[in-house]
């Protein structure tokens, strides 16, 4: 379920003296006492039986109280626990400049209306009455900006990952990374759900109903135990480009080895199978593969391995060509084979796939570990390339990080607002939805989509005093990149940091910069969506 996140901001006393409506279903959270334990904010009040109405000041002293009397004699002397009672008395204190109260709910479903009278139903969200400070109602979490972020742009994002501020960085990847590389995405206009025609496949009327339906069914493991051969084909063609080394590596993958290079990258957790981040010369331990690869096959019944030399051969004769007018593969046969590659060890419980998730099958369990968790908590700064944000526990990983990590989307449109992003376009939305919000009669309002920019650099700045720290660039992800690297002087970084040439497009795009580099002096403008 998406969170809503109502978020008050005091800069003066007035603020401490406003009043929340806390709903039962509501936690409190403190960004300014964030710890390594608690890296989106430390938590004043949990969840509760009934509605209260509590004003901030009241509920930093409230904790206070609790920490300083309810919790075990054995604790109560530890310097951990003096420590922030010392910390919350100092919130209170005349001299405190910046409080931010984060609220922390269920998202409603859809949109409500508050009339006078209904304040004390707890079936209502939480709100703030009418008082000083700022209110921002969001489905995401702003955060805080750190001070080496000098903008919400690409040349502040470029600004920041060359300060000492930024140490450790964490690049989420999807599809959309790889479509300069020649490798379809999945769900853009034009991406494979849109185009693909069930008919075309060895399915069975129910299959291809299924199919047309939901596109997503041709990748779920229920259908590939009944029936391989539509997933199968689907697949061919990437199968035959990766046994055959035609697919290169594009600038969002070279990207990881600059950092790494640098000592920046902590690791690159994609939802790709093409392999192009192990290709781009990152090692095994640097890239986490949450979705499986197609770089080698298994039996889905007994997990027998299968090379991918092996399997393509296998699937080159059983399995049918069906890109479009059939040209990919003039060998291709003109039917599929009932029951597609079968296991090498002839187990008779399964037949070979690539060792890639689908749907119905447990992610790896890396994804969410210790591991995984603490690297989110301690990064300065996530890059999110190409992936639509849709497919959980992936969709997850963004809200796991610290109150003042700064988050930079890089994709073709808006994402992310469901995993905890807010933009600047969409902050500016719903602080004027929450200005209608604390009337006696008022309709809160989802934040709306930031827009979409006329071109990479459009767009607006990040509003409000929290001090946003996500970042939304619209585009190709290549052109992105190149101009990030272009700013941070990276550039040449691109081209000489793998072993293996560019895909075509990308290496264009870098040649482009560089040209333009050497011809003008101009730098990168200072704008973005």
């Amino acid at each position: 379920m998406a969170t809503r996140r109502l978020t008050l901001t005091v800069n003066d006393g007035d603020g401490l003296d406003r009043v929340l409506e806390k709903s039962p279903d509501a936690c409190c959270l403190i960004v300014e006492l964030a710890d390594d334990l608690s890296p989106r904010g430390w938590e004043c009040a949990s969840r509760s039986r009934t509605r209260e109405s509590i004003s901030v000041r009241e509920l930093i002293s409230r904790a206070a109280r609790q920490l300083e009397d309810e919790v075990p004699d054995f604790m109560r002397d530890l310097p951990e626990i003096r420590e922030q009672v010392r910390k919350l008395r100092e919130l209170l204190l005349p001299e405190q400049r910046t409080i931010t109260i984060i609220v922390e709910e269920p998202a409603p479903s859809e949109p409500f209306t508050m009339r006078t009278g209904d304040e004390l139903s707890t079936d209502l969200p939480s709100r703030f009455r009418r008082g000083g400070g700022v209110v921002t109602d969001t489905i995401g979490y702003p955060g805080l900006r750190p001070e080496a972020l000098p903008s919400c742009t690409l040349k502040g994002v470029s600004a920041f990952m060359r300060s000492d501020a930024c140490k450790r960085v964490i690049i989420l990847t999807g599809a959309g990374i790889s479509t300069n590389s020649g490798i379809a995405d999945y769900r853009s206009t034009g991406g494979l759900y849109e185009s693909l025609d069930p008919t075309v496949l060895s399915a069975s009327p129910q299959e291809m109903a299924a199919i047309a339906a939901d596109p997503e069914h041709v990748a779920r493991f229920e259908l590939f135990r009944a029936n391989p051969l539509p997933f199968l084909e689907v697949k061919r063609a990437m199968i035959q480009g990766l046994a055959e080394d035609k697919f290169r590596p594009t600038c969002a993958h070279a990207l990881g080895k600059v950092l790494e290079r640098r000592g920046l990258l902590s690791r690159v957790i994609t939802q790709n199978i093409d392999g192009l981040h192990s290709r781009a010369g990152l090692s095994e331990d640097a890239v986490l593969e949450a979705h499986g690869t197609a770089r080698y096959a298994a039996c889905s019944g007994c997990g027998a391995r299968v090379e991918l030399g092996a399997f393509w051969l296998s699937m080159k004769e059983r399995v049918k060509d069906i890109s479009e007018g059939g040209t990919a593969d003039g060998t291709a046969p003109l039917e599929s084979t009932p029951g597609g590659v079968p296991c090498p060890d002839d187990c008779g419980t399964g037949s070979v796939k690539p060792a890639v998730v689908l749907f119905g099958q447990p992610t790896d369990p890396r994804l969410t570990d210790a591991r995984t968790r603490g690297e989110l908590a301690q990064a300065d700064l996530v890059i999110i390339a190409g992936t639509s944000l849709l497919v959980p526990p992936f969709n997850q990983l963004p809200e796991l990080v610290r109150a003042d990590c700064v988050r930079v989307v890089l994709n073709a449109n808006a994402v992310g607002e469901r995993s905890g992003l807010v933009f600047g376009n969409a902050a500016q939305a719903v602080v004027t939805s929450s200005a209608m919000f604390q009337g006696d009669t008022a309709t809160l309002l989802h934040p709306a989509s930031p827009g979409v920019g006329q071109g990479l650099f459009q767009g607006v700045e990040s509003v409000g005093v929290q001090g946003r720290r996500d970042v939304l660039c619209l585009g190709d992800i290549d052109e992105s990149v190149a101009a990030l690297c272009a700013e941070a002087g990276w550039l040449g970084d691109l081209e000489t940091c793998m072993d293996v040439p560019l895909a075509c497009k990308s290496a264009s795009i870098v040649h482009g910069y560089r040209d333009a580099t050497a011809s003008t002096a101009t730098s990168t403008p200072d704008t973005c969506v």
